[in-house]
This record gives structure tokens, C-alpha cells and sequence, in this order.
């Protein structure tokens, strides 16, 4: 399974996405184009990641992402209430200006204005 590893271990897929363990959080950086093409191993990932970390605080940074298409905004919005459901802890941090304005013309702000900085989130 994709998800486990040891602390401290660094996973990346094909460059869109990366994630890192620690004992405290788990960082996963989501970087480039991302649209509905990669909606279902992005959805898959993250679900994952939530069932097995569930007791970690999740960061997600948003601050690499060129473009989002709604799809993938859905899909984070998504998996921010599955998150919720379970107790977990999980953060969208950094968001690019793309992020921003796909996240507002969807009326998803809010899962971004609560966020605070990946500095801020981590500690």
C-alpha cells in the first residue's frame, strides 16, 4: 500500500504530488496542473492518507499549484469533510492565487481562509 512507511519517509508521484511523514504531521505538496485527469488517484491518495493518519495532523500546501480546474477543488473539499468525519486534523495551507479564485467562484473560501501559513500549521 502506498501509505505505509516509516517516519520521516518522503513518497512522490509523478512530480504533482508529494508527501512526507513525521511523527507530529504528514505535509503533502500538490504542485503544477492539476485537473480532472488526476481527480481519482489524488481522491484515492488522500483517502488513504486519512484512514491510516488519521491521528496526524495532515497538511496539505496549495502554494505550487499553477492551475486547478473544480474538479480537484471538489475533491478537496471533499476530503476535508471525510477528514472532518473522522476527527483528523487537516490543514490547507499557502494557497496560490489559481487555488484562490477557483476555491471563491465555488463558494469553498472558507476551507482556505481558516488556513494559517505551513510554518504556522506545523508547529
Amino acid at each position: 500500500m502506498l501509505f505505509r512507511k516509516k517516519k520521516q519517509d518522503t513518497i512522490a508521484k509523478g512530480g504533482w504530488l508529494k508527501i512526507e511523514y513525521s511523527e507530529q504531521n504528514t505535509l503533502v505538496q500538490l504542485s503544477g496542473n492539476l485537473n480532472q485527469t488526476l481527480n481519482k488517484e489524488l481522491r484515492e491518495s488522500l483517502e488513504a492518507l486519512i484512514k491510516q493518519r488519521a491521528d496526524k495532523k495532515i497538511i496539505i500546501n496549495l502554494s505550487q499549484i499553477y492551475f486547478i480546474d473544480t474538479t480537484i477543488a471538489a475533491t478537496l473539499a471533499r476530503v476535508a469533510k471525510q477528514a472532518q468525519k473522522r476527527k483528523a486534523q487537516l490543514l490547507m495551507v499557502d494557497a496560490s492565487p489559481p487555488v484562490q479564485r477557483v476555491f471563491a467562484s465555488l463558494g469553498l473560501e472558507d476551507l482556505l481562509s481558516l488556513s494559517p501559513q505551513r510554518g504556522d500549521a506545523t508547529s
